[in-house]
């Protein structure tokens, strides 16, 4: 009878093998759960840092933008005016009936305006973050080049003089 009892706890009512109930999870599966864990959290850290880096590099080729589209805007008015426009070792000199303006582009890719005006020198910088423009003169035209790179399609800029265009068509 005693074997019978224990043959029924082993074999269970029905013949079968009983399927013991666990408490608990083995070693490896709480091994697996640490690992998987661990992958995703290296997998977000990641992908949180290039998030990051990207947001900073947006904003600061927008913030580069905006200071290049003021200073251009700037230049724009200046040789619109000019009665004169020269170039002297990348630097151009624009002249109109009341003052003289020189622009110029540093290495860094700064520009530099210096308003001279009864006497007056007034100097303006925009930091712009794009190295490598180049300013030149073509007549009454001012050409502004910016090279091609990872923040800029690069290309030209040309800014007309309306005196020395009508001066031009004049002759």
């Amino acid at each position: 009878m005693k074997q019978n009892r224990l043959a029924r706890r082993v074999l269970g009512r029905r013949g079968g093998a009983r399927r013991v109930a666990r408490r608990g999870m083995m070693m490896i599966e709480l091994l697996m759960m640490l690992i998987i864990l661990s992958a995703f959290a290296i997998v977000t850290t990641r992908m949180f840092v290039t998030v990051m880096k990207l947001n900073r590099e947006a904003a600061q080729a927008h913030t580069d933008t905006v200071r290049l589209d003021s200073a251009v805007r700037v230049m724009r008015g200046d040789v619109w005016e000019a009665g004169e426009v020269a170039e002297a070792g990348g630097e151009i000199s624009v002249k109109n009936a009341d003052a003289a303006v020189q622009w110029s582009v540093e290495k860094d890719g700064a520009m530099v305006r210096i308003l001279t005006r009864d006497g007056k020198s007034d100097v303006k910088r925009w930091e712009t973050g794009i190295a490598g423009m180049t300013l030149r003169a073509a007549g009454p035209v001012v050409v502004l080049s910016v090279p091609e790179g990872k923040k800029t399609r690069g290309g030209e800029l040309w800014m007309s003089s309306q005196v020395g265009l009508a001066e031009r068509m004049a002759s």
